[in-house]
């Protein structure tokens, strides 16, 4: 953060020193532009002042922001209580980062990028990571930029010992990186990780199931419907979603804003194994329905009848896997 002291210079206002901005500031890092406007992350600001880096640093820059300065803050209890559940993910991190700087001497190659400056500001062999084993190509990696004369002279302006951790909870002023919640960070950091595990609290017969609910196999057509009811000893899962309007053709926003979860859910409960029913239907009452009614010179049933099947027609199209679609106004709901 510090070390882009000499670069953060040419774009302050004529007004401000590099000085009078670093001194007193509440939130690390921060970048203020001639505009007025103020980047207060790390990734935005090296986006602002490098936008010419290969597609590698932004990654890099991506992965320290939402992956490696949350674990930290996590592990560290920075503004909040330590979580003892991150500290897995925060040595899934490192040891990423440790086989990368094993081939090769910066994270984008031979040459220094700003995705160096950004890891290497939240990371201390003696400090954050003090104590941690097998890690000496990170090492290696931390002392050569510390021995760069553009890092010595920032630091001379800024040293490191002067800024406390708490800095990585104010680089964010929308609540600290506590709204990163750790069980979607561990499973970021398992995709990101150089090998394949699969994770200890996964039993055999979880892995089982799935593989068992994961082969398809084409199943005759039926001419009854199929009925899903709860199992004894079972887990039962039933699943809904919002009921759209029949006044209207679907289109990709109702898709993804309403059924498309429930499928998404649905697919993954049944993989586990679970006892899964899906449903949802289209809901034919209200003023829009009469109103189209009128609009279309029909009545209102064959309004409802004509877009309750443009609507399951088109659900159907896009895969979406209920177990019953049906309707409000049919017998049995109105019982």
């Amino acid at each position: 953060m510090v070390s882009w002291h000499i670069q953060i210079a040419s774009v302050l206002p004529d007004s401000l020193s590099p000085d009078t901005v670093i001194k007193g500031v509440k939130q690390l890092p921060i970048l203020e532009l001639n505009s007025g406007v103020q980047l207060f992350t790390t990734n935005a600001a090296a986006r602002y002042l490098f936008p010419d880096e290969p597609v590698q640093c932004y990654e890099w820059l991506e992965w320290s922001t939402s992956l490696l300065a949350p674990a930290l803050a996590h592990n560290m209890g920075v503004g909040h209580r330590a979580d003892p559940n991150a500290l897995p993910v925060l040595n899934s991190l490192v040891k990423k980062l440790n086989e990368h700087l094993k081939k090769n001497e910066f994270l984008c190659g031979t040459e220094i990028c700003p995705a160096d400056l950004a890891v290497w500001s939240l990371l201390a062999p003696d400090g954050t990571l003090k104590g941690a084993h097998d890690i000496e190509s990170l090492v290696v990696w931390y002392r050569k930029i510390v021995a760069m004369p553009e890092v010595k002279s920032s630091l001379e302006i800024q040293p490191l010992k002067d800024l406390s951790f708490t800095s990585l909870k104010d680089s964010n002023r929308f609540g600290g990186l506590h709204h990163v919640v750790l069980p979607q960070l561990a499973e970021s950091s398992n995709l990101l990780a150089e090998s394949s595990h699969i994770a200890e609290t996964v039993t055999d017969e979880e892995i089982e199931n799935a593989k068992r609910s994961f082969i398809y196999i084409k199943e005759e057509t039926k001419t009854e419907p199929k009925t899903v009811l709860p199992k004894k000893g079972e887990r039962n899962v039933l699943i809904t979603s919002a009921l759209p309007y029949v006044n209207n053709v679907p289109h990709l926003g109702n898709i993804i804003g309403c059924v498309l979860s429930a499928d998404i859910f649905a697919r993954y409960s049944r993989t586990c194994g679970y006892n899964t029913l899906y449903i949802c239907g289209t809901d034919e009452y209200g003023t829009a329905t009469e109103n189209k009614a009128l609009a279309e010179n029909m009545t209102p049933q064959q309004i409802c009848d004509k877009y309750f099947e443009l609507h399951n027609a088109i659900y159907r199209w896009f895969g979406i896997g209920f177990d019953y679609f049906g309707r409000t106004t049919t017998k049995e709901q109105t019982e």
